[in-house]
């Protein structure tokens, strides 16, 4: 592995601790951007440790695509070697959907790391998970396995993106299947984020940001075998499915060939960061100079990180959300109050700046252009920090 960095971020909070107060000071570092020169994966430095991103809020939830869940499970079956009777487990809550659509036929299934609402405690350390720091950080730590349990097919779905080593997480995932056995890896497919030089896919507990290529190189090179890897758009998200086999010896270090990709994309992302930083925080001190009010919707980690890394310190009046959970609660290093939309007070401008998730996003929007009016200004995160966009083009009103 050949890392170099190739941005420096300024200070980013836990985007998940939602402080009680202004006095509250959320774990903040500086992370980085580094690119592997072998495989080309987009990754970031200096991670927070699991201690400070886990979270004590039994509210929060973490949801993943899965309308797709069912298309699998038929894929699953088509699998040489997967008949009648086969032991297949998912490795987290996230695997739910797929493993129920495999248990219709019969199948042995499990999730080995369920809910903590479920069971509290996983089947396989005794311990209680609640997050995704939770299972990665048990399963790369191979003490943990302890039943003699392996498995014909183990599902991983949305973890590998957050696995502080990936070698260590695929070998943990290796001890539990089968030397003949299958693991269907699932991770956001960020290829389009890098190329438009997209920042709002930037997340604290998101350590790796995978291409098809990257994914690809980064599994050759630790020895494991791609029987598929394929690209889907779920839910309006796009992602990357990868069924694997791992090594047949002991996994190592693999010579690549030189890639025919000189991963451009990846290093520009890096280098306009600042760019794209100075010409959005100039866009937010005009409007509200100009005299508008400024309102992040959606009191989520994009709404947090979009405040931690563009700037914003006392320009935001408040983050709207109707989650009853979040509100009187305050959002990013910067503590910015969570108010409930249905309590917006505005007298004059405002412009809103929407982090909900594109899939959602219309929604609540039309909710906020009902309550206000027609020309209220809102502009979406992904659209601000695109260098595509102009500064006319962040004028214009919806």
């Amino acid at each position: 592995m050949s890392l170099s960095q190739i941005a420096q971020l300024p200070p980013v909070g836990v985007s998940n601790r939602y402080s009680v107060s202004r006095k509250e000071q959320v774990p903040t570092r500086e992370l980085t951007l580094t690119i592997d020169s072998e495989t080309g994966l987009l990754s970031l430095g200096n991670n927070f440790t699991a201690t400070e991103l886990r979270h004590a809020h039994k509210w929060l939830k973490y949801q993943e695509p899965e309308e797709h869940c069912l298309a699998l499970g038929e894929d699953v079956l088509n699998l040489t070697g997967i008949a009648e009777g086969s032991p297949v487990a998912g490795l987290s809550w996230k695997d739910e959907g797929l493993i129920e659509s495999l248990a219709r036929f019969d199948l042995e299934t499990t999730i080995l790391y369920p809910r903590e609402r479920d069971k509290g405690k996983s089947l396989e350390s005794g311990m209680w998970v609640r997050d995704s720091i939770d299972v990665q950080e048990s399963i790369s730590d191979g003490k943990h396995f302890t039943s003699g349990i392996k498995f014909s097919f183990l599902s991983a779905r949305h973890l590998l993106e957050h696995a502080l080593s990936i070698e260590n997480f695929l070998l943990g995932l290796a001890t539990k299947v089968r030397r003949d056995g299958y693991i269907l890896l699932e991770v956001p497919d960020c290829e389009e984020a890098i190329k438009q030089c997209d920042y709002s896919m930037i997340w604290e507990e998101h350590t790796h940001y995978f291409t098809a290529d990257s994914l690809e190189r980064t599994l050759q090179r630790l020895g494991w075998h791609i029987v598929e890897l394929r690209r889907e758009t779920v839910e309006g998200e796009a992602v990357l499915i990868a069924i694997v086999q791992p090594p047949l010896v002991s996994p190592r270090d693999i010579a690549l060939e030189r890639s025919q990709d000189p991963y451009v994309e990846s290093h520009r992302f890096g280098r306009n960061f600042s760019e794209s930083s100075s010409r959005v925080l100039a866009f937010l001190r005009a409007a509200h100079q100009d005299g508008n009010m400024l309102y992040l919707l959606g009191a989520n980690h994009t709404a947090s990180n979009f405040i931690d890394l563009f700037g914003g310190e006392g320009l935001f009046e408040g983050c709207l959300d109707d989650n009853p959970d979040k509100q009187g609660k305050y959002i990013s290093r910067l503590n910015v109050p969570i108010v409930a939309l249905d309590s917006l007070q505005v007298d004059g401008n405002a412009v809103f700046v929407s982090a909900i998730h594109p899939g959602r996003a219309e929604v609540v929007e039309r909710k906020l252009v009902d309550r206000i009016g027609p020309h209220v200004n809102i502009h979406r995160v992904g659209d601000l920090v695109r260098l595509s966009k102009s500064r006319s083009d962040f004028c214009q009103k919806k």
